[in-house]
This record gives C-alpha cells, structure tokens and sequence, in this order.
C-alpha cells in the first residue's frame, strides 16, 4: 500500500529552481488546498534552510504540544540533519518530526534524534529505499498524502522510482539561467555525481494565472506506481 505523492515546487520559465524570488505565501497557500497528512523533504533541504542552526546534543527534548496536522518526514540516512529539537519547536506547520533512515545509518544519530523528542523509521540498507519508507508512513503512521516539499534530487529519485502521481508547478515568469545543477528533476548517483534527469510522461489537469505572472499548472504522472 502506497500513499498518493504529490510533488510542488517553484520554478523559473527556464525549469531552475534557484535564481530568483518566490513569494512564500503564495507557494503555500496554492498546495493547502491538497490536504496532504505528510511533508516528506530530504536532508539537504533541511540543512540548507536560512535558519538552520545545529542542535546542542546533550539538551532536553523541547517540551511542545504538536498542533500541525501534517506529520514531517526526512529523508537522512547519511545524518546530516543534527537540529531535531529545533524541527520539533515548530509544531505550529507540522507534527511529529520523523527520519527516514536506512540500516547503515549510525546508531548513535538514531539515538541523538530519538533524545530530541522525535522518531525514525528504518527504510534500505545503504540508501533509504523510499518505496519501502513509504509503505512504512502508510503501515504505521497511517499516511495517505504525502506533498514533497525537496530539492531535485529527492524529486529525481522519486520519479526513478514511479512513486510521484501528481505534479504541481508554479512558473514564475523570469529566465534564472545558470549551469548548476539546481533543477526540479535529476538524479544524483551514490558517488554525488549528478546525473541525467529521470523522464516522465504527464498530463495536464489544470492551469491558472496567479498574481505577479505567474503560471501555477498541475500534471498527473502517466504509470504512476
């Protein structure tokens, strides 16, 4: 049993997804609309937030009550992620701030997330096998939607897989440019080489012109798993 998938994101006209200025606001006021009972998101999204601070490990869990409807799931087998008790303070956009980790994760990262207040699902042996995460959110969490807020990589492996049904873009009217690799879909092999994009076939549902110009369009991935 597989929860549905929905990935949304913002975009350039040019398909970058850095490089310009998105209005938060309205990014997320368009996807509140989905209803979705689960943010799953990747470590490097976390790690790379403007407020991301690392936690003092030998603190007490942040005494909160959860009042976000949606459960927070973070894909870090390597242990990146090192500030669960400051994920856990926000309790207002999420509940229950969880790690998706794989085998190899070290036991001492399970024991400083779970030392915060929050838990983690194993889910792979090397990598998280996010077919397998995802069955887990469903089997004991009871996760039915999952919106992935995460950069091209998480999105890349996610379409490798066949796990994406829904697509949502916002278009905002401005060329990026750049030869980064920050695009919405692509796939980065274990030795951090990035590689080429996964390809999928979409169809489109709905398009609408939001304010400032720009283009907010919704796909359904074709053979979605």
């Amino acid at each position: 049993m597989l929860p549905r998938v929905l990935v949304h994101t913002a975009v350039s006209a040019d398909g970058r997804t850095t490089g310009f200025d998105a209005d938060l606001g309205q990014f997320y006021g368009v996807v509140a609309e989905w209803s979705a009972d689960c943010m799953l998101t990747g470590a490097d999204t976390i790690v790379m937030a403007p407020e991301y601070e690392p936690d003092d490990p030998t603190a007490p869990a942040p005494d909160v009550e959860p009042a976000g409807s949606q459960l927070l799931a973070v894909v870090d087998s390597r242990g990146r992620v090192r500030n669960w008790r400051w994920l856990k303070q926000f309790s207002q956009f999420w509940r229950d701030p969880l790690a998706l980790v794989s085998r190899a994760t070290p036991q001492e990262y399970l024991d400083e997330v779970r030392r915060a207040g929050c838990d983690a699902l194993v889910a792979g042996d090397e990598r998280v096998d996010l077919r397998a995460a995802l069955e887990l959110l469903v089997a004991e969490r009871g996760v039915t939607r999952v919106r992935v807020d995460s950069g091209g990589a998480l999105i890349g492996a996610l379409f490798a897989a066949g796990l994406v049904h829904e697509v949502s873009l916002m278009v905002h009217p401005v060329f990026a440019g750049g030869a980064d690799e920050h695009t919405v879909n692509r796939l980065v092999a274990p030795d951090g080489v990035v590689g080429a994009a996964v390809s999928a076939g979409l169809s489109l549902v709905d398009a609408q012109r939001l304010d400032g110009g720009v283009a907010r369009l919704l796909y359904e991935v074709e053979a979605a798993g």
